[in-house]
């Protein structure tokens, strides 16, 4: 949150936020569950000082527990959660946008996230200033497009089975190869590594 103020004028801004995992349960794991509305409050807050092109939260927005750590939420309070941090988010005065996290599937569907936000689809991606950014979804269990992480179907003690399936890849080379200029790709997982067990596994 930094007030930075850039020497050269930047060709595209945007407010960019990460593994906020809001959610009404005790910190676990290094993670402060209930301090995400307050974080994004602030951050939502300074990015409306700002002339920036887009907000975005790149995943696991959200977080039900862990049943290792802490008592997990319910279905209902999971999406209690979700509608309250949205007031948060929904104060941002421009174009907002998300990818989907591990955790953000914990006790919900990917329909039912996407239909109590702004979110519009699963991937997807947004030209501003001749620059294409890409939204990919790698939370698939398998690599198969109907294997999607879905209220909690993914094992407890393995977060770490991310695909992006054939018809995203498909639709990743079109939408590659069609993009106006220069590329940046939005992914809650690590696209980079072939060994690192937090990146995609294709």
């Amino acid at each position: 949150l930094t007030d930075y103020v850039p020497v050269i004028a930047p060709i595209v801004s945007f407010g960019f936020g990460t593994d906020l995992h809001y959610g009404l349960i005790p910190n676990y794991a290094g993670r402060f569950p209930q301090d995400g509305f307050n974080k994004l409050n602030d951050a939502v807050n300074l990015w409306n000082t700002k002339n920036l092109d887009f907000a975005f939260m790149n995943g696991d927005y959200i977080d039900a527990g862990h049943i290792a750590y802490t008592p997990e939420r319910t279905q209902a309070e999971a999406l209690i959660d979700l509608q309250n941090i949205e007031t948060i988010y929904d104060n941002y005065s421009g174009s907002r946008y998300y990818s989907f996290g591990n955790h953000d599937t914990d006790k919900m569907s990917k329909t039912t996230f996407i239909v109590n936000t702004v979110m519009t689809s699963k991937y997807y991606y947004i030209d501003k200033n001749n620059i294409r950014f890409i939204v990919l979804d790698a939370t698939f269990l398998s690599d198969n497009d109907n294997n999607d992480f879905n209220t909690g179907n993914q094992d407890p003690n393995n977060h770490l089975t991310d695909w992006v399936p054939p018809t995203e890849r498909t639709w990743l080379d079109t939408t590659l190869s069609t993009a106006p200029n220069k590329v940046v790709i939005f992914c809650h997982q690590s696209l980079h590594s072939d060994t690192d067990p937090l990146s995609v596994n294709n």
